[in-house]
């Protein structure tokens, strides 16, 4: 589990600084550690590797904040992010807030080798 008391807390101001623009925030780092973390198996399509997130099960926005001590409001923000940066694939799994999630260029298994 990650210890949520080695990072700082980005705030909204931080966000909107165009220092920032196109660099990767603390936050979505932090729940893209997370999601890696979370990838139990991997799929090839294409000659590109998909890290499947606990087996494509529906996981929430809450869930991952509450192993990452902050806000659910915080870890939308940050798919938000790490979706319009081709980073993460989520796939709405139903009512409310739960997504299935997938790791673009994932290699936490195969070590950089191709499984096709």
């Amino acid at each position: 589990m990650i210890d949520p008391t080695k990072f700082v807390k980005l705030y909204g101001d931080v966000w909107a600084n165009p220092i920032w623009a196109g660099k990767f925030p603390a936050q979505a780092w932090r729940v893209y550690c997370w999601l890696l973390d979370k990838t139990t198996s991997e799929k090839t399509v294409n000659g590109v590797s998909y890290g499947l997130v606990l087996g494509k099960a529906p996981v929430s926005y809450l869930s991952i904040a509450r192993d990452l001590g902050c806000s659910w409001c915080s870890v939308q923000r940050c798919v938000i992010w790490l979706k319009k940066n081709r980073l993460v694939n989520a796939t709405r799994a139903g009512v409310g807030q739960e997504y299935r999630y997938t790791i673009t260029n994932s290699r936490k298994f195969n070590n950089g080798k191709s499984s096709a």
